[in-house]
């Protein structure tokens, strides 16, 4: 069932998203917001990988996913930029990504990551 959920949320999430830096969407250097409310009436929105990712984590907790299995994972991509992503499980909901897929078959450097049940509790990968 989570598979499921995570892969609908994903293709959901992704077919709305349009990148756009927080400097250009938000008039600042970094902004974190869910666009949740916006993807479940069918709106495109602009953000970067941060709302998409909280996007992701709101949408899932929305259907019943706990709170417990939702982390939001900090890391470092091969450009040495970093990036956030939605695991679930094992699975990564990430914006760079076509579909879902195991959060480590990314290449990706793991910094630390957050439970959604532990907030503002950021752990070492």
């Amino acid at each position: 069932m989570e598979d499921f959920l995570a892969k609908k949320i994903h293709k959901q999430v992704k077919d709305l998203f349009v990148w756009t830096s927080d400097q250009e969407v938000f008039k600042v250097s970094d902004y974190w917001k869910s666009f949740a409310d916006e993807v479940q009436k069918g709106e495109v929105f602009k953000g970067d990988c941060d709302d998409f990712t909280l996007t992701c984590a709101e949408l899932l907790f929305r259907n019943r996913v706990e709170k417990s299995r939702i982390r939001l994972a900090l890391c470092e991509v091969e450009t040495g930029s970093g990036h956030l992503i939605c695991v679930v499980g094992n699975l990564a909901l990430d914006n760079r990504q076509r579909a879902v897929v195991e959060w480590n078959n990314l290449p990706y450097k793991w910094i630390e990551s957050m439970r959604m049940d532990e907030p503002g509790i950021w752990r070492k990968s």
